[in-house]
This record gives C-alpha cells, sequence and structure tokens, in this order.
C-alpha cells in the first residue's frame, strides 16, 4: 500500500523579505504591530490524533498566542479549540508535544518573548536610600 500525503493549510501567505528587511532588525514587538506576522507566520509543533470525534489536534507557533487547533476530518476543515479566548498574550506555541490520555490532551506552552517583556522592572534602591537602578524581582 503507498503512504499517500495531503496538505491542510491553516494559513496560506508566502513571506519573502525576512533576509532583506527583518534579520537582525526586528525584535518582538514589531512582530506583534505587524498583523500580517502576528497572525499568519506560523509553524507546525505537534500533533495529536483524538480517535472519539476523529479529529487531528496542533499545536502551531504564533505572535498570536491562538496557537490551538483542530483539523475535523469528517468535515475536512480546521476548528478552532476557542484557546484564543483563555490564552496569556504571551503565549506562543506548544512546548513540542500534546498527550491525549483518559479523555484529555494535556501539553504546555512556551513562549518567543524577548527577555525585556519578561523581567517585570522594580526599583531598587541603594545604599544610601536613593533610587539607582532596576532589577528583576528576586
Amino acid at each position: 500500500m503507498a503512504l499517500q500525503i495531503k496538505s491542510h493549510k491553516l494559513r496560506n501567505r508566502q513571506f519573502e523579505n525576512w533576509h532583506s528587511d527583518l534579520e537582525d532588525h526586528w525584535d518582538y514587538d514589531d512582530f506583534i504591530r505587524d498583523d500580517n506576522w502576528r497572525k499568519d507566520w506560523i509553524s507546525f509543533d505537534c500533533l495529536c490524533y483524538v480517535p472519539e470525534n476523529d479529529t487531528v489536534y496542533t499545536g502551531i507557533t504564533s505572535f498570536d498566542a491562538d496557537i490551538f487547533w483542530g483539523w475535523d476530518r469528517k468535515s475536512e476543515s480546521w476548528i478552532s479549540t476557542g484557546y484564543d479566548r483563555i490564552a496569556d498574550p504571551f503565549d506562543a506555541k506548544f512546548h513540542r508535544s500534546l498527550v491525549y490520555h483518559n479523555g484529555h490532551l494535556w501539553g504546555a506552552c512556551a513562549l518567543l518573548h524577548d527577555i525585556d517583556n519578561y523581567w517585570v522592572q522594580t526599583p531598587v534602591r541603594n545604599r544610601g536610600g536613593g533610587r539607582s537602578n532596576t532589577a528583576a524581582p528576586g
């Protein structure tokens, strides 16, 4: 029996200007500001088939935080899981795995933002009692 491969595109946008305009020039905030890159620059990270509803669930990488979709094999269409309604704005992907066990899908989110968006800046007092700089909370 020959293996059959079929493509089901969730997004279908071409990006031609990575090397000329973005690489080494853009940071996280630039991707968030640009609707095209924020919504349509994606990659698939993981898949998990759930036989009870004949759906292949997929975790994707996206700056849009809408990172959890399903491919309904019966209707041959993409379905939103509604993850975008509960997502943290910094959720960017499922970290390489979705596992189906006892009726539940398990996964873990990862982030893509720059380190300066992660650390909360809090004032640090110098020994003389004045504010001297900022640091991440300890």
